[in-house]
């Protein structure tokens, strides 16, 4: 069993005993070190969801538990769902590049935001009860994140944040600016209490992005981690506004 990275160890130093430092514990231990094995499971993973093998709530799930190595979650995402509602907050989520069917299955509020909108009536008029809005736009559109910095403004940051494009991630540009701005926009809608982003990444851009997570790492108040298929961020008080444009180089 490894030791406990740095980054805990100074969590548990500045918080003490609280909920901040359980947290950590929790929800970043230690990445795997055989991440070829692991590069392997989330190639699988992402081809079932293709194949409509599997759910777009449990592929984001077990994304997770991969990313994060938490075996013994059953969901992870709904756990942390879970927790933050035990809390006492009105949970939100953006699904970004996605139709908002993981908002319906976590019953939370947010906001999802995809090139069309294709839910049915149904499906509109549950969200309308539900606090859920739709944004119809390009994810590369500086329109379509100026109508998500408008429902921040209305609704608040949000404490989840899930980007899994699937096929989509092709429609990214591999390019370490785009990936940057991606980051940088995601960290400023994410709510500063640990709030998470989940995010796929297109294999060929790991280098840069763990490049990008050694960077961020360095700064006090937050945690990124990635593999080969994924990215994750959490924020917690204290952490910067937004995230200085050096660490992006």
């Amino acid at each position: 069993m490894m030791s406990e990275p740095k980054r805990i160890v100074w969590a548990r130093k500045r918080s003490g005993p609280g909920s901040y430092y359980n947290s950590f514990q929790h929800v970043f231990p230690r990445i795997p070190e055989d991440t070829k094995i692991l590069d392997e499971k989330y190639k699988e993973l992402r081809e079932k969801a293709e194949k409509g093998e599997i759910g777009p709530l449990k592929q984001v799930s077990e994304a997770l538990k991969l990313l994060w190595n938490r075996d013994t979650w059953s969901d992870g995402i709904t756990q942390r769902v879970d927790m933050f509602k035990k809390e006492g907050r009105d949970v939100r989520v953006l699904d970004l590049m996605g139709y908002g069917a993981v908002l319906r299955k976590l019953d939370v509020k947010g906001l999802a935001v995809a090139l069309e909108d294709a839910r049915t009536l149904e499906e509109k008029q549950y969200d309308a009860k539900r606090g859920v809005g739709f944004v119809e736009g390009n994810a590369l559109s500086s329109k379509t994140w100026q109508k998500i910095k408008e429902d921040v403004k209305e609704h608040g940051q949000f404490d989840l944040i899930l980007c899994r494009p699937l096929a989509g991630i092709s429609q990214i540009p591999e390019n370490r600016v785009v990936y940057a701005a991606f980051i940088q926009r995601l960290y400023r809608l994410t709510r500063p209490d640990r709030g998470t982003i989940l995010s796929e990444i297109h294999y060929d851009m790991k280098p840069v992005v763990e490049r990008f997570s050694k960077n961020i790492n360095t700064i006090e108040g937050i945690i990124a981690k990635n593999t080969s298929g994924a990215f994750s961020l959490m924020r917690f008080p204290g952490s910067p506004d937004q995230i200085p444009e050096n660490i992006f180089q």
